[in-house]
């Protein structure tokens, strides 16, 4: 029978794509972590993981197939526990929250924020124009003038890739080697490869797509082993973990990438709502005077 732990371990395995690091994150002996990879393989009846040389390892296609069910199962499940936690308080610490853009980082704010707030409780929303939301972060090239809309942040497009990488030698790089490359993409239902489009379009470049990836997770697996390029912005999507992946930033072009904040006006806010739109606004203030810009 799989276990939640056993599911939980894996994700964070998966990610970091390396036992002792996970063992470390997680305050857990790497026996013991070895030992749940195990169980977990035995119950799908599959290895998921490469073994490498040391502690490295390096997930494989029946890997990445549990680890985007594994994303599914773990949030359904926290859902679950916000829907039992809204009847009980009759929904005031509700957040029901639509995350488009920089899901990493924003995770990140999620989990700092409930150590501030142990009440607040996420709803996550996957389909913002099919279901009702209090708060969407979003991105886009192009500059949106809205009421109730606030620009975060902007950063660049970088090109990513593997160290041994041809361009990788050079500081910079140029429009005209991105025409040369071959490049790992998100599916189209994803938000980054919709803003990755409008990137390229107003660069004039027609991409080369040697893979398809369903996650960005994916994406960052297949630059790092070398089989093409692919580009992402600068901070809200980081790629720590992945040794052999560096990225250059784009030369030529002034065109960036800007998140925005977005507050829904069909129905007035409660105090957890606002209360978060605030500390996002000033964390991503943070990033910005931590950057410089």
């Amino acid at each position: 029978m799989l276990s939640l732990t056993d599911l939980q371990y894996f994700l964070r395995i998966a990610e970091l794509q390396n036992m002792t690091k996970a063992a470390e994150e997680l305050h857990v002996a790497q026996p013991a972590l070895s030992r749940s990879v195990k169980n977990l393989e035995r119950e799908l009846g599959h290895p998921l993981f490469e073994r490498i040389k040391g502690n490295r390892i390096q997930i494989n296609e029946f890997g990445l197939t549990v680890y985007r069910w594994t994303q599914t199962i773990l949030k359904d499940i926290d859902e679950m526990h916000g829907e039992l936690e809204d009847i009980s308080t009759g929904g005031s610490s509700r957040i029901r929250f639509a995350v488009c853009a920089g899901s990493p980082v924003i995770a990140g704010f999620m989990e700092d924020y409930m150590k501030l707030d142990p009440s607040a409780r996420f709803e996550s929303v996957l389909r913002p124009g099919e279901s009702e939301w209090d708060l969407m972060i979003h991105e886009a090239i192009d500059e949106i003038h809205e009421e109730y809309t606030v620009k975060l942040m902007e950063e660049r497009i970088l090109v990513s890739m593997a160290k041994d990488h041809p361009l990788a030698a050079k500081e910079t790089i140029t429009i005209e080697d991105l025409r040369e490359c071959s490049f790992v993409m998100l599916d189209q239902s994803k938000n980054l490869r919709k803003s990755v489009d409008e990137f390229l379009e107003k660069v004039g470049i027609t991409p080369k797509i040697i893979i398809l990836a369903d996650s960005p997770h994916t994406m960052h697996i297949r630059t790092n082993d070398g089989t093409g390029v692919c580009l992402m912005p600068e901070y809200t999507w980081p790629f720590a973990g992945y040794e052999n992946t560096i990225r250059k930033p784009i030369a030529d072009t002034d065109v960036k990438l800007s998140v925005y904040l977005t507050w829904n006006t069909k129905e007035k806010p409660n105090p957890a709502t606002v209360a978060f739109g605030n500390y996002l606004q000033n964390h991503f203030r943070e990033i910005m005077k931590d950057s410089g810009r």
